[in-house]
């Protein structure tokens, strides 16, 4: 199995997922032109463009993994909207850390900002979609356009 990556937006604590990748999805993978968002609406925006214009094989529309939440995922990118930059979460090393670094050479242990896990939304294993906050929501809080991302 591949490297997996799960997308967030995080405001204010309220961590909203948007997609997920299964393979490729260690920071040097990842277009810099998402790691360097600073604005909530452009990193969903590239974010979207990227995953449908490549060929990264995505979900977006339903939690894609056995586990309940990212803890166990190899990265998760979130974009924090009280930082106001994208950070990432490391599950083998459990270490929050700067992506954009990684993305352009930086050791990863050089780009660390905390030994932390966040505080990830339950998604799957007992949890429905009821309890999933989706892109829907996403869309009316930062009033995104709704764009047809599948063809």
């Amino acid at each position: 199995m591949g490297t997996r990556a799960d997308f967030y937006i995080d405001n204010m604590g309220d961590m909203t997922w948007l997609a997920s990748i299964f393979k490729d999805g260690h920071p040097w993978n990842i277009p810099l032109v998402i790691l360097a968002q600073v604005d909530p609406t452009m990193f969903s925006e590239q974010l979207f463009d990227w995953m449908y214009a490549s060929e990264v094989e995505y979900q977006d529309d339903k939690w894609p993994w056995p586990w309940e939440d990212s803890q166990l995922t190899d990265y998760s990118y979130i974009m924090d909207c009280e930082r106001g930059k994208v950070i990432a979460y490391n599950m083998r090393e459990k270490m929050i850390f700067e992506p954009m670094q990684v993305g352009v050479g930086t050791d990863l242990k050089t780009a660390k900002i905390a030994s932390a896990i966040p505080n990830f939304p339950k998604m799957g294993v007992g949890y429905g979609p009821e309890s999933s906050k989706t892109l829907q929501r996403v869309r009316k809080l930062f009033k995104l356009p709704k764009l047809p991302f599948r063809p």
